[in-house]
C-alpha cells in the first residue's frame, strides 16, 4: 500500500521495520540503471530493503530473504539478526546451500 502514497506519508507509516520473525521479499528484475559500478558491469547484485527513519528502531525479524533477478539469474540475499537462531554467516550459507540442493538448484556464495 505504501508504494501508492506520497513519500512523506509513506515514511510516516513505516517508522518501524516490523515484527515478523521471517520476512521474504521479491525485489524482482533489477533496472539497467543500477547494473554498473562506474565502468564495471555487474553480473549479480545483492539487494535488501531499507526502512525510512528506522535508525533507532530495533527489528525482531530473525531472518530476511530478498530475491532479485538480472539476465536470467536470481540472487538470494539473506540477512540474519538473531545469534540464537543463526550461529554464523557460514552456518546460514551451508543451510541455504543444502535446502537449494534438495530442490536441485545450484548456488554460489559470495563469501
Amino acid at each position: 500500500m505504501v508504494q501508492l502514497l506520497p513519500e512523506s506519508i509513506a515514511a510516516s507509516m513505516t517508522l518501524s521495520p516490523g515484527t515478523a520473525r521471517v520476512l521474504c521479499s521479491n525485489i524482482g528484475p533489477l533496472p539497467n540503471s543500477i547494473r554498473r559500478i562506474g565502468a564495471h558491469p555487474a553480473s549479480a547484485l545483492a539487494t535488501r530493503a531499507i526502512h525510512p527513519h528506522s535508525d533507532s528502531a530495533r527489528t525482531v525479524t530473525a531472518l530476511s530473504a530478498y530475491i532479485s533477478s538480472m539476465d536470467g539469474r536470481s540472487t538470494l540475499s539473506l540477512v540474519g539478526t538473531d545469534d540464537h537462531l543463526i550461529a554464523s554467516s557460514e552456518a546460514l550459507r551451508d543451510c541455504t546451500h543444502a535446502v537449494l540442493a534438495r530442490r536441485e538448484l545450484g548456488a554460489r556464495s559470495w563469501r
